[in-house]
Parts: structure tokens; sequence; C-alpha cells
């Protein structure tokens, strides 16, 4: 955002010596949705529709939770709770993932119909209502609700760029990643790390 400088966020906590985790302020511009409509110009054979219809199906027919996943869905409950499930920062987690007031267990079928809205509006009209319709005014709402940093402004002046990989090499094979400020680089110093074991 456009307005998360170091400056305005020294002025918005009196003592800040980490970032805030469950805070507005770390959020950034969502860059992925521009990124696929980008991607799918360049490289894609398909209709942008069709790419998306697999992700519309498992969001609005439901999907089983397997294992591991309603492991994480539930360490993540867990962890949310311990913190107050009664913030109000993390009411729309709850409102979301949460079923009957509780985390999906192993074989429960969850559908995420607001997803599946959002991916079919995608889908159809590509990446400017998100950016610059209804979602943008939603994202921007909210962090103006918890004094994040997103306005609308940013999501609609945001312009996803082409940028070349770093690279990094595992037991002979070549590992292209997103360069900072992306998560990437934690990616090649994990197999780094893993490669001398």
């Amino acid at each position: 955002p456009a307005s998360c400088t170091l400056e305005n966020v020294l002025n918005k906590y009196n003592d800040i010596s980490s970032m805030p985790k469950y805070d507005w302020t770390p959020v950034l511009v969502p860059g992925a949705v521009k990124g696929w409509e980008m991607m799918h110009q360049r490289f894609g054979k398909l209709p942008f529709k069709q790419c998306l219809d697999p992700a519309i199906g498992l969001a609005e027919d439901g999907f089983v939770v397997g294992p591991m996943l309603a492991t994480m869905w539930q360490r993540a409950d867990q962890h949310y709770r311990s913190i107050g499930n009664d913030d109000p920062r993390l009411k729309a987690w709850f409102d979301t993932f949460s079923f009957d007031g509780q985390p999906p267990k192993v074989h429960d079928i969850v559908r995420l119909k607001d997803h599946a809205a959002t991916l079919k509006m995608i889908a159809d009209h590509g990446s400017h209502p998100f950016y610059q319709g209804k979602v943008a005014h939603q994202i921007a709402a909210e962090s103006h609700k918890f004094g994040g940093f997103i306005t609308y402004e940013d999501l609609a002046n945001y312009q996803a760029e082409w940028v070349d990989p770093i690279i990094g090499h595992y037991r002979g094979y070549q590992i292209a990643q997103i360069p900072p400020n992306t998560q990437g680089i934690l990616v090649l110093m994990a197999l780094n790390i893993l490669e001398q074991l």
C-alpha cells in the first residue's frame, strides 16, 4: 500500500519490535488475480474461464477434507480461539472457515460459496472487478475498519510486473522462484538446508 511507509507504521504503534501478526498492517495488495490474468494472456491456450472452472466447482460443489487439511484447520481454529473468537479482527475467518462453530473434520464436505462467486466473477470479467469493483471496495473497507493501509486506490492502481526469477539448485534440479518481496527465497534456502542432510 502506498501509505505503508516506515514512518506511518512507527506512528501507528507506540512500541513495535516486530510486525504484528493479527493486524492489517503487514497485508500487501493482493497480486495473484492480476498474475493469473497476465500469465493466461501470455501463455494460456484454454479460455480463462475454463482454467478457473475446476476451482469454482470445488468451491461451489464442495470438496472432501483430508487428514492433513483437517489437522491444519483444527490447529488454526484452536490458535485463533486462544486469541479470542470474539475478536472482531478474526470474525471473517470464523465466518468463512468454521461450520456450525467448528472447524471441519476428516471426510467433511466443505463448500465455500463466496469463494466460488468471486472466482466466477474473475472467470467472467477478468481481474478488473477484483481490483476496481465490489471486491476492491470490500477489501478497502475491511482494511480501513481495522486500521490497515490498503485503500481502494491501492487496488485500482495495482499493476503486476514480470520479474526475473531467482535460481537455486537442488539434487541436480534447477529451481526457479519469484524474488523478494515474496517468500520464494525461503524455498531456496530450505532446499539448500535439505541438500546438506
